[in-house]
């Protein structure tokens, strides 16, 4: 089962703001007609708008018999099933493959952790057949 991540107000608030900002600086470098300035804003536009545009269609979690996949943009990770000790309700705003912070501490492995928000937890908890603590 496929689980899309749920998404806050405040991720869109940092992708306007970043396209307002953007647009800020970019406007005068174009009006200058600096060939670089102008490759450089192209850069960084496709780098600090593309970012959070793909975390924001690729960032989902998959549940299989044997395995958690987490994907968010660049990022995997493959949490094997078995190894899932608990899982927490967060709102811990580090950094993680989740764009709300209504979110769930995975705990698995040795000490290890990581923070997901998928939109329906009801059913993502109960694909994962685990303990909700």
């Amino acid at each position: 089962m496929v689980f899309k991540s749920a998404v806050d107000w405040w991720f869109y608030a940092v992708v306007a703001t970043t396209v307002l900002l953007f647009l800020i600086v970019a406007i005068p470098v174009v009006r200058a007609g600096s060939n670089v300035g102008i490759i450089v804003m192209v850069l960084t536009g496709v780098l600090g708008l593309g970012f959070p545009v793909w975390l924001l269609f690729s960032t989902h979690y998959t549940v299989t018999e044997r395995e958690l996949a987490i994907k968010s943009g660049p990022f995997k990770w493959r949490i094997e099933r078995a190894s899932i000790q608990y899982v927490t309700p967060s709102s811990s705003a580090l950094s993680s493959p989740a764009l709300s912070l209504k979110r769930l501490d995975i705990r698995y492995g040795e000490g290890r952790s990581v923070l997901v928000s998928p939109a329906n937890q009801g059913d993502f908890i109960s694909a994962l057949s685990v303990e909700l603590r």
